[in-house]
């Protein structure tokens, strides 16, 4: 017969428990079977007064059947938990320690995650504190190398008191909260303090980085960011289910040469990326498109004053709906269809990434000058 106990729902109950009179009670093997698969097993003494040492070990595929008292709404995975339980019965305080696999929920997934420490009352309603730290994390469609996070847990909000998340040459860190509302689906994301660490340079944002989700759409609001090669406002939404985004990269202006640093060629004298681009599409390989334009751009003996090009990419096709370059006081436009030797995110990336490019498979037939 079904029961419940703080708040867990269980499928059976078993176990020994020796009464001893003057020294109160002895768990032994009590084992609660949850509702929907795994065990929490609890061994040790009810003392007299009401005080609380018990030692605990949880087993489930699914944490989230460990609301309300490790779980946070709405994120799932498989694993163990071990260590203790103090307090009184009243105000039981757990200090656990575990590790979990597929952690899936909120636009995360994550290879492993490491519950480093969690420690709190969990009754009358859980008020915990403690650490996390997780591998092979996949937030909004991107994959993280590392994560850690140091964190409070008040149900509907996780305060994050720091953070900080590598992924390849990038760095996050900061601190701030989330709030959910698992009957709606719906989640709320507030960064503050935070910085981009790209390469050489640190980007910090002009206010606090907020977003909000519902289902499985998260809606990035508009936020500048700055740093010594310049400046640019993000915005967008992902689509977790789909694996799809579309990011907003506005109000750009970009010191090329300082952003490339010790990478410039030696050629490279100079030049200013303006404008908006667009990101969007799969994850993996976005469409991009925008207005942009390039000033003061110096290569070798060359300088082009100013260019411009207003296209959209899909896939290979590139349609340039407008474009011109201006040297001195020469003036060249041009507009049409280009074919690409592979899908324009590939190619764009290769080429930043210094990997080869065949050039000479640019198809311009389609391009008018």
């Amino acid at each position: 017969e079904e029961t419940s106990v703080f708040g867990l729902d269980l499928s059976a109950v078993s176990g020994r428990i020796h009464f001893a009179e003057g020294e109160g009670a002895r768990l032994t093997a009590i084992d609660l079977r949850l509702a929907r698969g795994g065990s929490v097993r609890i061994d040790g003494p009810l003392h007299p007064d009401n005080t609380l040492d018990l030692d605990i070990i949880g087993d489930t595929a699914d944490w989230s059947q460990l609301a309300p008292i490790l779980a946070v709404p709405g994120l799932r995975g498989a694993g163990r938990a071990t260590g203790r339980v103090i307090g009184t019965s009243e105000r039981p305080i757990i200090d656990v320690a575990g590790r979990f696999t597929g952690v899936d929920g909120w636009g995360l997934l994550a290879d492993s995650l490491n519950l480093v420490r969690l420690t709190g009352p969990i009754l009358p309603k859980p008020e915990l504190a403690g650490r996390a730290e997780a591998t092979g994390l996949i937030a909004l469609g991107r994959k993280l190398d590392a994560v850690s996070l140091d964190f409070e847990w008040k149900e509907p909000r996780l305060s994050m008191l720091g953070f900080n998340a590598v992924s390849f040459d990038t760095t996050a860190a900061g601190s701030g909260w989330m709030e959910f509302d698992p009957a709606r689906e719906a989640m709320a994301l507030s960064l503050q303090g935070s910085h981009l660490a790209v390469g050489r340079f640190d980007w910090i944002p002009d206010r606090e980085v907020t977003m909000t989700g519902v289902g499985e759409r998260y809606t990035l609001d508009p936020v500048r960011w700055s740093s010594a090669a310049g400046f640019a406002t993000l915005s967008g939404t992902f689509d977790t289910g789909a694996s799809r985004m579309d990011l907003l990269i506005d109000d750009m202006d970009i010191d090329l040469l300082t952003l490339a640093g010790e990478d410039a060629a030696p050629e490279m004298r100079g030049g200013r990326l303006q404008g908006r681009l667009r990101l969007n599409g799969a994850n993996s390989h976005p469409d991009p498109s925008g207005r942009l334009r390039l000033v003061d751009f110096r290569w070798g003996l060359g300088i082009v004053d100013s260019s411009m090009a207003d296209f959209e990419a899909i896939g290979r096709a590139m349609t340039i709906r407008e474009a011109s370059i201006q040297i001195g006081e020469g003036t060249a436009t041009a507009s049409g269809r280009v074919q690409l030797p592979g899908p324009a995110w590939e190619v764009v990336n290769d080429w930043l990434n210094k990997k080869p490019v065949a050039w000479e498979r640019v198809d311009l037939g389609d391009l008018d000058v």
